[in-house]
C-alpha cells in the first residue's frame, strides 16, 4: 500500500485492508508456560513447536484399520445372513423331505392294502397327518347319499383329547350353512380364531365352541370330480396358525383320500355286480359256458353239470369238441372267427353227456375281450321238448289246413251264397255262389266293406244293426239282376251273428238263397 501512495495514488482511491496480510503465529513452548489455552488463539492461527499426537502420527493406519473391520463386520453380517438362510433352506428341505416321505407312505400303504382295508388306511393316514401336523384332532366326514347329511366316518385325537365321532353322525348340512357355502364349491376352509368368526357363522361358532374347537383347518374331499365330504385339523388346547406347507399338506393328503375312497367305492360296486352276476349264472334255468378261443372251458354253471353230468371239476378239464357232436373243431373256429364283439349267434347243435346219451340244444354264442384275449360266453338250453312240441304243432297244422282245405272244398260247393262279414264291416270270406250274386271275386271283394259290394241298402243295413247289436238273426229279400240271367232274381238274405265260445261277438255270417222259383209258385197260387 505504502509503494502505491509513494507512487503518486491517491490514498482515497485505494480500498481499507480489514485482514491482515500475515498469519498470526504462537510458539507452543511459550503458551504452554503462559497457561495459554490454545481455543483462545485467534481463529486461523499457526502454533508453532506442538509435539505431533498420536493420532496425527498414525492417521493413514488407524483409518486403514477401521476400514478393515468395518469390511471385516460386513463379512460377518453376510456369513451370518447367508447361515441363517442356510438353515432355513435346510429346515424346509427336511421339512419337505419329511412331508413327501409321509405322503409316500400313505400312498404305498393304499396302492398296497386290499380295498377291504381302506378304512385302516384312512385311520393309519389321520393318525400320522396328525402327528406330522402337530394337531389336536384329525376328522374325516362323508356327505350321505342324498347330500343332506354329514357323518364322521373317521377321527384321529393325541393324546389328552376326547373322541366326538359318536357325537358327528347323520349331521344335516344345513346346520352349518356358511361353512358349506365354502366347502360346496371345493374351497378350503381356514379359521385361526373361532372365537373371532363372522356374524354368519354364528351356527358354526356355536357347534365348535361346544367342541372346544379354538382353530380350525378343513378341505374338500372329491371322488370322479364329485364333492363326496371333507377332512381337516383341529385346534383344541389352544389356538394355532397353519403355514402354506400345513395347507399344502392338508390339499394332497385330501387328494390321496378322494383317490383311495374312489378306489374303495367302485371296487364295492364291482364287487357287488359280480356277485349279482354269478348270482343270476349260478341260478340261471340255461347252461352256460365260458370258453376261450381254443374252446377250453373256463367256467360252466351248476345247470351245465347236472344236464350233462359231469362235475365241475371235469368239465373245466374238458373242451367244447368234447360235447359237441354236430361241429367239429375246425368248424368251431370258423364260427368263432367270424363272430364281432358286441354281436351274438344262435346255433343249433347236439350234446353228448357223461353216460353217451345225446339231446338237441340250441346254443346263444357272443364273444368278449378279457384284457387280451377273446373269450366266448355260450347259453345253452334243451330243446328237447321245444322240437316235440314243434312236430305236434306242424302236425296239428298239416291237419288243420287240410280240415281248412276241405271246410273250402265244402263251401265252394255249397249252392247257397256264404259271406262271412268282420266287425269293421269288411268282407272275411265268400264262397263262389256268394260271388255269382255279388257280381265280384273273393280276390277282389275281400277287406273292402260289404256295403262297397252290395247294393242293397236294407241288406247292408240289416248287417250293421247286427254289429251294433241291435238286432239278433235277420232274414230279408230284394230283387237283384244277376249276370247272364234276363229276369231281376229274388235273393234271400239270412244273416246272423258270429259268436265266440265266450258269446263275444266276432262278426256276421249271411246266407244268400236264389228264393225266385219259390216266390213265383207263391204268385201262381
Amino acid at each position: 500500500m505504502a509503494l502505491r501512495v509513494l507512487g503518486g495514488e491517491p490514498a482515497a482511491s485505494i480500498p481499507p485492508i480489514d485482514k491482515a496480510a500475515y498469519e498470526p503465529g504462537f510458539d507452543y513452548a511459550q503458551l504452554q508456560h503462559f497457561g495459554i489455552p490454545l481455543a483462545d488463539l485467534p481463529a486461523g492461527s499457526r502454533v508453532i513447536g506442538r509435539p505431533e499426537t498420536f493420532y496425527h502420527i498414525n492417521k493413514a493406519y488407524i483409518w486403514t484399520g477401521v476400514a478393515v473391520i468395518l469390511a471385516l463386520l460386513l463379512i460377518l453380517a453376510a456369513l451370518a445372513v447367508n447361515i441363517l438362510s442356510r438353515i432355513k433352506a435346510e429346515k424346509e428341505l427336511a421339512y419337505r423331505e419329511a412331508f413327501e416321505g409321509l405322503i409316500a407312505r400313505i400312498s404305498t400303504r393304499f396302492v398296497e392294502q386290499p380295498v377291504q382295508q381302506v378304512d385302516a388306511g384312512v385311520d393309519y393316514a389321520l393318525e400320522n397327518l396328525g402327528r406330522f401336523a402337530g394337531v389336536d384332532r384329525c376328522l374325516l366326514f362323508l356327505f350321505g347319499p342324498d347330500g343332506r347329511t354329514m357323518t364322521c366316518a373317521h377321527e384321529w385325537c393325541a393324546a389328552g383329547i376326547a373322541p366326538v365321532q359318536d357325537g358327528l353322525q347323520g349331521l344335516p348340512v344345513a346346520q352349518l350353512p356358511w361353512f358349506m357355502d365354502q366347502i360346496s364349491q371345493c374351497q378350503m376352509v381356514y379359521v385361526p380364531r373361532v372365537s373371532a368368526l363372522p356374524p354368519a357363522a354364528v351356527a358354526e361358532k356355536a357347534l365348535w365352541s361346544t367342541q372346544a374347537i379354538q382353530s380350525l383347518l378343513c378341505m374338500p374331499i372329491q371322488s370322479g370330480g364329485e364333492l363326496i365330504g371333507f377332512f381337516g385339523f383341529y385346534a383344541v388346547h389352544r389356538e394355532q396358525a397353519w403355514a402354506k406347507q400345513d395347507i399344502d399338506l392338508l390339499q394332497t393328503a385330501g387328494e390321496i383320500l378322494g383317490g383311495a375312497i374312489e378306489r374303495q367305492r367302485a371296487a364295492l360296486k364291482l364287487r357287488d355286480s359280480e356277485e349279482r352276476s354269478r348270482a343270476l349264472l349260478e341260478n340261471a334255468a340255461d347252461a352256460i359256458f365260458m370258453h376261450d378261443v381254443t374252446g377250453r372251458f373256463h367256467y360252466v354253471n351248476p345247470r351245465a353239470c347236472e344236464y350233462l353230468g359231469y362235475s365241475q371239476q371235469e368239465l373245466l378239464r374238458m373242451n367244447v369238441v368234447d360235447i359237441q357232436l354236430r361241429f367239429n373243431a375246425r368248424e368251431l373256429t370258423r364260427i368263432w372267427r367270424r363272430m364281432m364283439p358286441g354281436h351274438s349267434e344262435v346255433l343249433r347243435g347236439i350234446h353228448r353227456r357223461k353216460d353217451g346219451t345225446t339231446l338237441p340244444v340250441e346254443i346263444t354264442v357272443s364273444v368278449f375281450n378279457a384284457g387280451m384275449e377273446q373269450n366266448f360266453l355260450a347259453v345253452v338250453r334243451d330243446i328237447t321238448e321245444r322240437l316235440k312240441n314243434e312236430a305236434q304243432i306242424n302236425t296239428a297244422l298239416a291237419e288243420a289246413e287240410a280240415a281248412r282245405d276241405q271246410t273250402d272244398l265244402i263251401l265252394k260247393s255249397v249252392a247257397d251264397g256264404l259271406v262271412v262279414v268282420d266287425l269293421q264291416g269288411r268282407v272275411t270270406m265268400m264262397n263262389r255262389a256268394a260271388e255269382k250274386i255279388a257280381g265280384l271275386p273273393l280276390m277282389d271283394a275281400v277287406s273292402r266293406p260289404v256295403s262297397s259290394i252290395f247294393s242293397e241298402k236294407s241288406f247292408t243295413g240289416q248287417i250293421c244293426a247286427i254289429l251294433a247289436g241291435v238286432r239278433q238273426e235277420q232274414v230279408m229279400e230284394w230283387a237283384v239282376s244277376l249276370p247272364g240271367s234276363e229276369q231281376d232274381q229274388t235273393i234271400q238274405a239270412h244273416s246272423a251273428p258270429v259268436l265266440s265260445r265266450e258269446g263275444e261277438l266276432r262278426g256276421v255270417i249271411v246266407i244268400l238263397r236264389d228264393v225266385s222259383r219259390e216266390r213265383e209258385l207263391d204268385r201262381m197260387k
